[in-house]
């Protein structure tokens, strides 16, 4: 599904939606309401702008869900969602991702193969004080497009074996690996 707009729009989708891939095109804010489920990847593209407006009018904050890879080259603003859960993996390839200031949950990896999350270069990642959490029991890596690239986080939790390909990743607060998983820098002899 794409979907376009030429002002501001709000999407209304509940996790009984039957959403498989949403492309948000055009120079809009998308404004997403309630607990929300994609079933698959979420696109936003440069000069579109999503923002994960999850708290109800009780405080509470919602969930927001993609079962695959969540894509952004505009903006995602997700500081207010309660959890962000990835099924796939995160690519930041140009623009600003705002994460919740809760849990980010990464359970695959980017469709392309092996990346978790990653950081380009020239992008904007606040952490804004939330957990990432990598779930993939399989190779997965913590990425950018430059050596040397710093990527930071302010909690980090380590359930899989996670490489980090040309990042340097700082950890402001709290590192946790679980036993029997690897957190280390990628070579070409892994």
């Amino acid at each position: 599904t794409d979907i376009t707009y030429a002002s501001n729009a709000s999407l209304q989708i509940s996790n009984q939606a039957a959403i498989y891939n949403l492309t948000l095109t055009g120079n809009a804010v998308f404004r997403l309401h309630g607990h929300s489920l994609i079933t698959n990847t979420l696109t936003v593209t440069d000069g579109s702008s999503f923002k994960c407006q999850t708290t109800a009018s009780s405080g509470t904050h919602r969930n927001f869900t993609t079962g695959g890879d969540l894509l952004i080259y505009g903006t995602v603003d997700c500081e207010d969602a309660a959890t962000i859960t990835i099924g796939g993996g995160i690519l930041l390839n140009a623009g600003t991702f705002d994460a919740t200031s809760n849990s980010t949950i990464i359970s695959g990896v980017l469709s392309t193969g092996y990346v978790g999350m990653r950081i380009d270069n020239g992008t904007t990642f606040n952490h804004n004080n939330g957990t990432f959490q990598f779930d993939n029991s399989g190779e997965t890596w913590i990425a950018s497009n430059t050596t040397g690239h710093d990527i930071t986080f302010k909690n980090l939790t380590i359930n899989g074996n996670i490489y980090i390909n040309q990042a340097d990743i700082i950890v402001d607060n709290h590192l946790l690996i679980n036993a029997s998983k690897s957190f280390r820098q990628y070579n070409a002899y892994n």
